[in-house]
């Protein structure tokens, strides 16, 4: 997944949220934080991630078509 990939799903997955009236967290590591925050690399295979609500964010990724792992999502475009 590419920078603009990785953000544009956080986008939407922000959106989605907004629209039930809730507020996310979100934190990266490994590849999308490296793609992201300190650009050492064009793109990751999957984002790793702690986040809260979990239920929430969970139901949403799967209905974006994203499987997620107990502190992991993995793209599966």
């Amino acid at each position: 997944m590419t920078r603009e990939e990785i953000l544009e799903n956080l986008r939407q997955l922000g959106e989605e949220l907004d629209a039930l009236g809730m507020m996310g967290e979100i934190l990266l590591t490994g590849g999308a934080a490296m793609c992201l925050v300190h650009d050492a690399r064009d793109m990751t295979k999957d984002v790793d991630a702690l986040y809260e609500p979990k239920p929430i964010i969970n139901k949403l990724a799967w209905c974006q078509n994203i499987r997620t792992g107990r502190q992991n999502i993995d793209v599966v475009f």
